[in-house]
């Protein structure tokens, strides 16, 4: 693209790949989530004046005042990434503008959607743009691992009474042939979330010893059900009306 500004756009993304930001399982030392914060205020000023910040342990709500009092929408995404192992064209966390890309951990999942949400906003208030509804800009620095902050943030919104209009989250790829049949290039958009369920299941016997082990012990038996619940189908399989639209 001949966009004058893509040099910009490329240091501005660089910037925040720059930043390391791996999450982890019971990860207690947020400082560096913090300071990824005190760079997006830095590249973002016009955006923060104008919105409320709200800190859920280093996960973030920012809240763009509109116009009117109407069902807000809600743009979504995170700034933790996974860990960089194996071999790499650039170092991870260079962020090395080359060959006409961005290249570093985080440039597709997801720093590129968050810099370009905040990126447009920022644009759009010099302009002196004013949303219709209020928009929430929600960024989580655990998406890859626990889920914690998407989850703190959105039981307060509960709370609040809060029920967006729209949700828009990291969403699909632009994708060839994503699925059999399906010929061409498709810009894959997601209309839903999925969900989640854990099962518990508990088998039980009486007492015993290891030195003397009888038959059909719950390890087995268990073991034999894990086998029939992948050999069979057990569930109902279902097309819900969204994942239908969605096709």
């Amino acid at each position: 693209m001949s966009d004058p500004r893509n040099a910009v756009y490329a240091e501005r993304l660089s910037k925040l790949i720059q930043a390391e930001t791996i999450s982890s399982y019971n990860q207690t030392d947020k400082t560096k989530f913090y300071k990824f914060h005190d760079i997006l205020r830095e590249m973002f000023p016009s955006l923060f004046a104008v919105c409320s910040f709200e800190d859920f342990d280093a996960s973030f709500m920012m809240k763009w005042k509109g116009r009117t009092n109407e069902a807000p929408v809600m743009l979504m995404n995170h700034h933790d990434v996974v860990e960089a192992t194996g071999q790499w064209y650039y170092p991870p966390f260079s962020g090395t503008v080359a060959e006409g890309k961005v290249w570093g951990r985080g440039t597709l999942d997801t720093k590129g959607n968050l810099w370009a949400m905040l990126q447009a906003a920022e644009e759009l208030l010099g302009k002196d743009f004013v949303p219709k509804r209020d928009v929430y800009f929600v960024s989580a620095c655990n998406e890859e691992t626990t889920g914690k902050g998407g989850d703190c943030i959105s039981m307060e919104l509960m709370n609040r009474g809060v029920r967006p209009f729209m949700v828009l989250d990291e969403g699909g790829m632009i994708l060839e042939r994503p699925i059999s049949a399906a010929n061409g290039v498709f810009a894959v958009a997601g209309v839903g979330e999925k969900g989640a369920v854990d099962l518990k299941f508990i088998a039980r016997s009486n007492g015993g010893h290891a030195s003397t082990p009888g038959k059909s012990t719950p390890l087995v038996r268990l073991g034999k059900f894990m086998a029939a619940v992948e050999s069979s189908r057990i569930f109902k399989a279902e097309m819900s009306p969204v994942t239908r639209e969605m096709l």
